[in-house]
């Protein structure tokens, strides 16, 4: 039972997935993109071979789930989600990345999953603007809060090499690899999968009822309009007739006055 569950869980994952939908549509999604950019995580080899070649390569159709795609992050990426899309490279606390900032007018090119892991996609081979892009450093940190997040490594921190972390990052790290943690995390992200494709049913469903109700109305006055219409030519048709009906009983009173009139006057 646990087993047929878990792969039902991963089934409609794998599902959600494969479903995606223009950045434009994905408010936050297209906030992240403009304020943050578009990260290209990679290895550091990769990533200097993009700089140079103005072009990142797709990824197989195996590993694209169809199509060759391009697969960036809307913005510096949570943790979870570098554990859940890119897990050979899950256990460190550095990452490479190509950073490229793409303007209003080419969000169009871009498309995110729908499961709202802030995935973007871009069909086919991506060529790239040497002005909008840049190799990046990203590093694990603790926020405000005490969590840990991404960020971009300094200037500073570049020049001193290899990232060492601080003694508390490395602990809330180990804490995270803990196996109860891990299954937690895993099932707070099936949960919210199931959360977003309900609510994108249940827009859509809702979408779909406006549009009939909309289009009910629509046919409704349409019917309006064609019955005034006709009802309009019926009392016009009747108008007329009644018209036409009374000047002929007119003329035909007037003949008989005027052959009452002839008879009187040769009596």
């Amino acid at each position: 039972m646990i087993l047929e569950t878990f792969l039902a869980c991963n089934c409609v994952v794998l599902a959600s997935k494969m479903i995606y939908t223009k950045v434009d549509k994905i408010k936050e999604i297209r906030k992240n993109i403009l304020e943050q950019g578009l990260y290209h995580i990679t290895k550091e080899e990769n990533a200097d071979s993009i700089i140079q070649q103005g072009v990142i390569n797709p990824s197989n159709n195996v590993l694209s789930m169809g199509r060759k795609k391009v697969f960036f992050f809307a913005g510096i990426p949570e943790l979870e989600a570098i554990r859940e899309n890119i897990r050979s490279q899950y256990r460190q606390y550095e990452w490479t990345a190509v950073k490229i900032m793409p303007q209003e007018a080419d969000l169009a090119n871009y498309k995110t999953r729908v499961m709202g892991d802030n995935s973007v996609i871009y069909k086919g081979k991506c060529e790239l603007d040497s002005n909008k892009v840049k190799k990046v450093k990203l590093v694990l940190d603790l926020n405000k809060e005490g969590n840990l997040y991404l960020r971009e490594k300094t200037p500073e921190e570049i020049e001193k090499g290899d990232y060492v972390p601080p003694d508390e990052v490395k602990q809330k790290f180990e804490v995270s690899q803990n196996p109860i943690q891990l299954y937690k995390d895993v099932g707070t992200a099936y949960l919210g999968t199931f959360k977003r494709l309900y609510n994108i049913i249940k827009t859509t469903i809702s979408k779909k009822r406006k549009r009939n109700i909309e289009e009910r109305s629509e046919e409704q006055q349409r019917s309006t309009k064609e019955e005034r219409k006709q009802f309009m030519k019926r009392i016009r048709f009747k108008v007329k007739s009644y018209k036409k009906t009374s000047d002929a009983l007119e003329i035909k009173q007037q003949e008989l006055n005027q052959a009452r009139m002839n008879t009187y006057q040769k009596e």
